[in-house]
């Protein structure tokens, strides 16, 4: 099979009420929602959940 290659769209949505002052830290981020903790908070399939 030949190699093909194809432009890649990639689509950024940024929400109205953000805060951007967070900073890049993964300590300073604060969560607007709730974190998805089990299959059933992420109704459509992510494949992170199956990790073991």
């Amino acid at each position: 099979m030949a190699q093909y290659r194809v432009p890649v769209v990639v689509e950024v949505i940024l929400e109205r009420v953000t805060n951007i002052s967070m900073g890049s830290e993964l300590d300073n981020v604060m969560e607007f929602e709730d974190i998805a903790d089990n299959a059933a908070d992420a109704p459509t399939e992510t494949c992170f959940m199956h990790y073991e």
